[in-house]
C-alpha cells in the first residue's frame, strides 16, 4: 500500500512538473480514493465538492 501511495505521489509530481496535471488530476484523485477504500460514489461526491485546482 505504501509503495502504491508513493507511486501516485510521484506520478502527481511528474504531471505537475510537465504542466499536464489538469489532464490526469481526476484519475489520480480516484486512485487515491480507492487506495483509501472509498466507494466510487464517495469518491465522486468528494470530487464534486472540490472543484478547486490545486498547485
Amino acid at each position: 500500500m505504501l509503495k502504491e501511495y508513493l507511486g501516485l505521489k510521484a506520478e502527481k509530481e511528474k504531471a505537475i512538473a510537465a504542466c499536464n496535471y489538469d489532464d490526469c488530476r481526476e484519475d489520480i484523485a480516484r486512485r487515491y480514493g480507492k487506495l483509501l477504500s472509498y466507494t466510487d460514489d464517495g469518491i465522486q461526491r468528494l470530487l464534486d465538492a472540490n472543484s478547486e485546482i490545486e498547485e
